[in-house]
């Protein structure tokens, strides 16, 4: 079994007009915020001997990867970060879970964007998407089956309360 984590980026820039989507950044204050967060995410995993964290390409999601890596490895957990275009909108929840198996690793970190991160925690947990609200910085915890698109959802905690575990 894989426990695979749904991390939804810390707050980016707004989009603007000459401003490529895939290109904004993490606000200071997105950056201040999630390497809080990412603290409480770390000790999630703390006493793990390794994990991987799956990045979605576009700058904000790698920024929050990169971030969550230094909390994680704080830890003493080591980690392996990987990028992959199936996180970026419109995702490919069927391509990433083969890479997520192909890892071969107990922990996956998968640093994405919304609305796909909800979509997909509803479509292994609870067989369609739904009414799943991951804001800039939430996690949700899902323990994948062995195989197939199924999985449990284990916790669902928005920034705030991550943050407090910390």
């Amino acid at each position: 079994m894989v426990r695979l984590y749904l991390c939804r980026h810390g707050i980016a820039e707004e989009v603007r007009e000459g401003k490529i989507d895939e290109e904004r950044v993490l606000t200071k204050e997105g950056a201040e915020k999630f390497k809080r967060t990412a603290k409480g995410i770390a000790r999630l995993v703390k006493g793990e001997k390794g994990c991987v964290v799956f990045s979605s390409p576009l700058v904000r999601a790698h920024q929050t990867a990169e971030l969550l890596i230094r909390a994680i490895e704080a830890e003493e957990t080591k980690v392996v970060m990987k990028s992959t275009a199936h996180l970026a909108p419109p995702g490919n929840l069927l391509r990433f879970i083969r890479e997520v198996r192909a890892a071969g690793t107990a922990v996956v970190f998968a640093v994405g964007h919304e609305p796909v991160l909800s979509e997909w925690a509803g479509r292994l947990c609870f067989g369609k998407g739904g009414r799943l609200l991951m804001k800039k910085g939430a996690v949700a915890g899902i323990d994948l089956e062995d195989t197939g698109l199924t999985g449990e959802l284990v916790m669902l905690l928005q920034p705030g309360t991550v943050r407090r575990l910390g």
